[in-house]
């Protein structure tokens, strides 16, 4: 399927020009984002779903999580500038600059809960009462081949 390693997700899928590598991001995310010592602790509470196929780990939000999310996108968005979400290509053409929600999680399924078990999963993970501290210490870029994600980069 499409399963990731549980991550955090900071910026929605997109897609690149095809002037425009993940060399070139992982390029710019060392020279501007790693330099700035933006590592900090995260804080998790429980669990929760997005539609009926995703279930993540409810990551309270906070400002270092904003300054995180809009220095990658700046970084991004200098390596490519008309770059689209995903969700927008062949329609509104939204820019990427424009997408403004910003929600942090832990994407720990999509996609590969089978339909129609999402109530069962999420009460199962409920039952855990998880309730953590984690460091926030590394950024990671999937790239997705049309059958899987892969990892580009994890630092």
């Amino acid at each position: 399927g499409h399963s990731t390693p549980i991550h955090i997700t900071l910026i929605d899928p997109f897609k690149l020009q095809e002037d425009y590598s993940t060399d070139d991001l992982v390029s710019w995310i060392e020279k501007d984002v790693l330099p700035q010592g933006l590592g900090f602790y995260g804080h998790i509470e429980n669990f929760d779903v997005f539609g009926r196929r995703t279930l993540y780990g409810n990551v309270i939000a906070n400002d270092n999580w904003t300054k995180l999310r809009d220095e990658i996108a700046k970084a991004i968005l200098k390596v490519c500038p008309d770059c689209r979400l995903s969700c927008c290509i062949g329609k509104d053409k939204q820019s990427f600059q424009l997408f403004q929600l910003f929600e942090p999680h832990a994407t720990v399924a999509n996609r590969d809960i089978p339909e129609g078990v999402i109530d069962d999963a999420l009460k199962v993970m409920n039952e855990r009462n998880l309730v953590a501290d984690f460091p926030v210490d590394n950024i990671t870029i999937f790239k997705s081949n049309r059958e899987k994600w892969e990892v580009e980069i994890g630092r």
